[in-house]
C-alpha cells in the first residue's frame, strides 16, 4: 500500500493519485438519506399478501438504496454548479451525453485496466480471509462465539431464498452492490473528501479523506459487529482508489470479497 505522502503503486499497477473533487459530500449525504426513504416506503407500500418473501424485500431494499446513491453520483456536479458560476469545464447545460459520460469518467475515475483484475482478486481474498478477521479482533474478549455470530447478517439476507431466486440475489450482492458502492463511496465520497482536506498538510490531506470514507463505509451497514472489519476493508478500497486515481481495482476487490462470503454461504443454504 502506498504511504500517506501519496506514493505511488509500482509502475506495472499504473495511473496516479486520485485528484480532489469540489463536490459530493453534502450531495452523497442526500442521496444516502433519500435512497434509505425510498427503500422504507418500497418495503412499507408494496402489497403484502401473504406476507413479504425475504427474496422482494432484499430487492426493495437494495434497489431503493441504490437510486439514492446512483442519483447522488449521477447529478452531484449538476448540482454544485447550480450555486456557482458556469465554467468552461464542458459540463454546461447544453453538453452532448458523450460528453457527459466523460465528465463522470473523469470526476470519479470510472477507469478498470486489464492489471486491476488480478490485483483486485488478491486484495479481496486476503482482506476476506486475513486482514479483515484481524481488523475484528479486539472484539473477541467481548463478544461470545464472533466469528459465528458476524455470519448472521449474511444468513438473514438469503433465509427463504431458495433456486433462481437465490442466484438473482447472488448477482446483486456480488455485482450489483460493488458497482455501485465504489461508485458512491470511493469516486463520490472519497473525492468530494479529498476535496474537503486539500488545505491541511500532505499526509493529513490523504490520510483523513480514507480513514473518515472508511469508517462512513462500516457505518452505513449498520451492523455493529462487523463495524470494524467493514471499516478496516473500506479503508483498504480507499487506499486502493486513492493511490491509482480509478476505481477498477476496488470494484474488482470488492466483488471477490463479497463472492468469497455468498460462495461460502451457498454451500450450507
Amino acid at each position: 500500500m502506498p504511504s500517506m505522502s501519496g506514493q505511488r503503486f509500482p509502475s506495472f499497477v499504473g495511473g496516479s493519485p486520485a485528484p480532489p473533487n469540489k463536490f459530493g459530500v453534502g450531495v452523497g449525504l442526500t442521496g444516502l438519506v433519500a435512497g434509505w426513504l425510498i427503500a422504507t416506503a418500497a418495503i412499507n407500500l408494496w402489497p403484502h399478501h401473504g406476507g413479504m418473501g425475504q427474496f422482494t424485500q432484499d430487492l426493495l431494499n437494495l434497489g431503493g438504496l441504490w437510486i439514492g446513491l446512483i442519483g447522488a453520483v449521477l447529478f452531484a456536479r449538476r448540482i454544485w454548479q447550480t450555486g456557482v458560476s458556469m465554467s468552461a469545464s464542458g459540463t454546461e447545460s447544453g453538453d452532448t451525453s458523450c460528453a457527459y459520460l466523460v465528465q463522470l469518467r473523469k470526476d470519479y475515475g470510472i477507469v478498470i485496466r486489464p492489471v486491476d483484475v488480478p490485483l483486485g482478486i488478491v486484495v479481496g481474498l486476503v482482506s476476506q480471509y486475513l486482514l479483515t478477521p484481524i481488523f475484528e479482533l479486539p472484539l473477541v474478549p467481548f463478544v461470545t462465539h464472533l466469528y459465528t455470530r458476524l455470519n448472521a447478517p449474511a444468513d438473514s439476507l438469503t433465509k427463504g431464498v431458495s433456486g433462481g431466486w437465490f442466484a438473482i440475489l447472488g448477482i446483486f450482492v456480488c455485482l450489483g452492490s460493488p458497482l455501485v458502492e465504489e461508485l458512491y463511496f470511493r469516486g463520490l465520497i472519497l473525492r468530494g473528501l479529498l476535496g474537503k482536506c486539500e488545505r491541511l498538510s500532505p499526509k493529513a490531506a490523504i490520510a483523513l479523506p480514507v480513514i473518515i470514507s472508511g469508517l462512513f463505509f462500516g457505518l452505513v451497514h449498520f451492523e455493529p459487529l462487523e463495524f470494524l472489519g467493514l471499516a478496516g476493508f473500506g479503508m483498504i478500497l480507499a487506499l486502493l482508489a486513492y493511490s491509482t486515481g480509478r476505481l477498477g481495482p476496488g470494484i474488482v476487490a470488492h466483488i471477490t470479497f463479497n463472492t468469497a462470503t455468498f460462495i461460502a454461504l451457498s454451500t450450507t443454504h
